[in-house]
């Protein structure tokens, strides 16, 4: 056997050798990777090769890694991907449900996290709630919800409003005593008192009193008066008392224009007999002079004439101050008003007129049933539904306009609601405002949906905040020499045991070919 052996070992050596050179090469190749740690010196003079090549070439090492993960690993693509993949999402509205059950579960007497998350949704609220209603959105909103709840409101059934008949009955007794009786009455009155005084001080004009339309409406109902009055005045005229005053009134003044007349002229009509003549037939005279009116008042440009100088007169009478019209026409408004409003106080506390007024006002609301609310209002006020929206909303819109009362607004409805979230801190959230559990759902699904797409938005931005590349190189700059191998070896020691045993395959190859070579020479 040991002969035999000892044949064989001159063939079995060479590759048995190789083989092992092979793998202690490799492993001392790459043991120099990393070791030594530090360069070593002998006699003040650096060792070759000290230290290893990674922990010398570390920091490029280290630029070399960022930038692959940088610009290889995580790009917008990845994270785009990463950001959409359904395993997120449903991670995604996991969280945003644990942090909105933190939310609603917590009160004042919670934990920390709990009253921390509550008081952020309070404080965001409270700022975005201010910052909606100081904006040019709210003002829109505003603006369509006047328009439809305002159109909505006056397209209703005025029977869908209106009580039934008894009722509105009762309720029309009871509002038109407590004006005669109740407290309306002394407050009206002062209330009178002080705007009759300032519209006199200021002297305000009479059309902004009563408003251009009513002016309007005046001039208007001009041309459709002027037959029924001038057949008035002309019934007037021929009623025999008034024709015997004027008879009476035209020799008195015949006699005034014969007593300014001299002597001589005097004498010339007394001798003609004219004076006499113009007496007896003064009757005839006054028909003349009736007939003449008819006939003038009667022509067509006449009329019109006579209706342009009435409306003219109706609009230069608006133009008037209330003080200096009232002063014209030697009325003193104050007293003139007052009186008409002490009669009018007195005239509702009577039963028999209260009676009256309730039975008129329920008939005329019976009647107005099938009518819509802003076919009422129309009838009443001349002013169309559409108009009358659009009215409305103007006065919506300006009020909203005007400087400082948005951000009024704003301060109360934050105000409102804090107090309201504020009311409960002793109780959860969840108790404040109680949701269904559908509810909740669809609320943390929207939250979910938004963060998602905002993510999706900000995928450039995110990646470019966080500097991946410089936050690579100084986690690997910040670990020693050590931690760097062992990351490193965490990923390719699988690798270099194989490249060991490479090594050793290769120098057992190298070692048979050798015996085959020694062999055939």
């Amino acid at each position: 056997m040991v002969p035999g052996l000892l044949t064989a070992l001159p063939y079995a050596l060479p590759p048995l050798l190789g083989a092992l050179i092979g793998y202690v090469t490799n492993k001392i190749a790459i043991r120099m990777l990393f070791r030594p740690l530090t360069e070593k010196r002998v006699l003040g003079v650096r060792i070759p090769l000290t230290p290893g090549i990674i922990p010398r070439q570390r920091h490029e090492l280290a630029r070399s890694v960022a930038r692959m993960v940088s610009t290889r690993l995580i790009t917008d693509d990845v994270l785009l991907r990463r950001l959409q993949d359904p395993g997120f999402v449903s991670t995604l509205e996991a969280s945003v449900s644990h942090f909105t059950d933190e939310v609603l579960a917590g009160s004042g007497g919670g934990t920390d996290s709990a009253a921390a998350a509550r008081s952020g949704v309070r404080d965001m609220a409270a700022l975005v709630l201010s910052a909606f209603l100081r904006s040019e959105l709210f003002s829109d909103v505003v603006h369509r919800l006047a328009e439809s709840t305002a159109s909505g409101a006056l397209a209703m059934k005025a029977d869908q409003i209106l009580p039934a008949r008894a009722k509105t009955a009762l309720l029309v007794r009871r509002v038109v005593d407590s004006i005669a009786n109740g407290p309306v009455a002394p407050t009206a009155e002062r209330a009178i008192q002080r705007w009759i005084a300032d519209h006199l001080e200021r002297d305000t004009p009479f059309v902004d009193i009563v408003g251009r339309e009513s002016l309007d409406r005046v001039a208007a109902i001009a041309p459709g008066l002027y037959d029924p009055l001038l057949e008035a005045l002309l019934a007037f005229l021929r009623d025999p008392k008034t024709r015997h005053e004027l008879s009476v009134h035209g020799r008195d003044f015949l006699n005034r224009i014969l007593r300014r007349l001299n002597l001589l002229q005097r004498f010339l009509v007394s001798a003609g007999q004219y004076d006499r003549n113009i007496s007896e037939n003064m009757p005839a005279v006054v028909d003349d002079l009736i007939q003449s009116v008819e006939d003038a008042g009667r022509g067509a440009e006449n009329r019109q004439r006579l209706i342009e100088s009435i409306q003219a007169e109706v609009y230069q009478l608006g133009d008037v101050g209330v003080r200096t019209l009232f002063e014209r026409f030697g009325l003193q408004a104050d007293r003139m008003v007052m009186r008409l409003f002490v009669a009018a106080v007195d005239l509702l506390g009577r039963d028999e007129v209260q009676e009256r007024i309730s039975d008129s006002v329920v008939r005329f609301l019976e009647r107005q049933r099938p009518r819509s609310l802003g076919e009422l209002l129309e009838s009443v006020t001349g002013v169309s539904p559409q108009d009358l929206t659009q009215r409305i909303v103007s006065v919506v819109d300006g009020w909203i306009a005007r400087e400082g009362n948005a951000e009024q607004l704003a301060e109360r409805v934050v105000e409102f609601a804090l107090r309201y979230v504020g009311a409960g801190e002793r109780r959860p959230l969840g108790e404040v405002l109680p949701l269904s559990a559908e509810q909740k759902r669809r609320i943390d699904r929207f939250l979910a949906m938004r963060l998602q797409k905002a993510m999706e938005r900000r995928v450039p931005q995110i990646i470019a905040s966080m500097d991946v590349y410089t936050m690579v190189v100084e986690k690997i700059d910040g670990l020693d020499v050590e931690s760097v191998e062992q990351l490193l070896l965490m990923v390719i020691a699988r690798h270099l045991k194989w490249i060991n045993l490479f090594g050793a395959l290769l120098g057992s190859l190298i070692g048979g070919v050798q015996v085959l070579v020694g062999i055939m020479s």
